[in-house]
């Protein structure tokens, strides 16, 4: 009876071991299957919305579809930038023709963010990675989008070389702006001062039209000028022969002169 008990025990625990052996393969080729699965939906999301990022969330609706999924996968992981999840909104809005409002309510956020997220495509390759690799953050690069493009990259190097946070950066760019506006005030203001010179000054205009005169006669020209003036204007008419008339007149004037 012994014998009997201890041979049933053999043989339960010969089976509780081969179920084991069983159900550790079948893991692991359930493991298998969803990489392989999930790495074709990675690929394909990739493609229609740019980098998939390691999946933080898991957002199960009917109402979603994958690329809204996939899309807040991206914003939400720790692999990716600003500019990356700049990138996957632009994708998103363009795979399933959102607009900004519908973009903002399928990815739970406000407006303003979405709207400011895509103003980040605003800048340019070599700025983006001197942004990344001085570690400025979201309110500050929008800042920088304040300035015009030729002073960007400089704006981004000097508030970097100062150490610069974000409200630093923010009166820099606040200070250049007034800077410019006030450059360009002045250079306004002497434009429409010598304008005013010119046009009010008739004796100006009158020397730099004898010059003219002047320069013509030199040159072997025959211009006839004449100046008259009324109560409301100055009339000036001046004539200048045309070249071929005149070498006609002077061959004519040198065959009667030599005899020719």
């Amino acid at each position: 009876m012994r014998k009997l008990s201890k041979s049933l025990y053999k043989i339960k625990y010969s089976i509780d071991t081969l179920l084991a052996f069983f159900y550790m393969r079948l893991c692991i080729i359930a493991v298998y299957v969803f990489k392989e699965v999930k790495s074709v939906s990675d690929f394909f999301y990739k493609e229609r919305l740019g980098p998939v990022f390691s999946p933080v969330i898991n957002v199960k609706h009917e109402n979603i579809s994958q690329a809204v999924v996939s899309a807040i996968d991206n914003l939400l992981s720790p692999a990716g930038n600003m500019f990356t999840r700049a990138e996957t909104v632009r994708n998103l809005m363009k795979v399933e023709k959102l607009s900004l409002e519908q973009a903002a309510k399928a990815l739970s956020l406000k407006l303003p963010d979405v709207a400011n997220k895509l103003r980040l495509l605003e800048f340019s390759q070599k700025e983006r990675s001197a942004i990344l690799k001085y570690g400025f953050s979201e309110a500050s690069a929008l800042e920088f989008l304040r300035l015009d493009k030729i002073s960007r990259l400089y704006a981004i190097e000097y508030c970097r070389k100062n150490n610069f946070d974000t409200e630093g950066i923010k009166a820099y760019v606040d200070s250049s702006i007034e800077t410019k506006k006030t450059k360009r005030a002045e250079t306004k203001e002497k434009i429409e001062s010598v304008r005013k010179f010119v046009i009010n000054d008739v004796g100006f205009l009158f020397n730099s039209i004898e010059n003219v005169i002047r320069l013509a006669k030199n040159a072997g020209f025959e211009v006839d000028d004449k100046k008259s003036e009324t109560e409301d204007c100055y009339d000036i008419h001046i004539s200048v022969k045309k070249q071929g008339k005149r070498m006609a007149e002077v061959d004519k004037k040198n065959k009667e002169e030599y005899n020719i």
